[in-house]
């Protein structure tokens, strides 16, 4: 059974929430949105602004604040968060080749995927496990 999670990682599960939108947005099978455009060039605009204006400060506080508090606290969660911090910069990849070829559907449904599975991946397996190891007293003191 997953662990409540704990309130000084909520920030970034709430932001998750606005990633997973997008994730599912950007996928070929994604249902159409009510007042959301369903072509691949509008689509490609609305997931390069959600982007650079939501999910990169996202990756930024998780690489200032998180990773080195996982290094700190939780030294077992290493080289899972090495590999999450590697797909940022794959996701960052997949949106300059988006904005090269925004009409391109099959780079959008790439990078809707590998961002589907990166939230999960933290919500599931590193926010789990950090929470567990690193224990109550040391997330108190993580701030986001």
């Amino acid at each position: 059974m997953p662990l409540k999670r704990h309130t000084n990682l909520a920030p970034l599960s709430r932001d998750h929430m606005k990633g997973l939108f997008l994730s599912r947005y950007a996928q070929k099978n994604a249902p159409p949105y009510k007042n959301f455009p369903v072509d691949t060039p509008s689509k490609t605009a609305i997931i390069i602004d959600g982007f650079v204006n939501e999910l990169l400060p996202h990756f930024r506080r998780e690489e200032d604040i998180l990773l080195p508090f996982i290094k700190e606290f939780a030294p077992g969660l290493v080289e899972l968060a090495d590999e999450i911090f590697a797909e940022h910069k794959l996701l960052q990849e997949l949106a300059e080749k988006m904005k090269s070829d925004p009409g391109s559907a099959d780079l959008l449904d790439e990078f809707g995927r590998v961002l589907e599975g990166h939230i999960r991946k933290e919500e599931r397996i590193l926010f789990e496990k950090l929470q567990e190891e690193a224990g109550e007293e040391k997330m108190k003191g993580l701030e986001l």
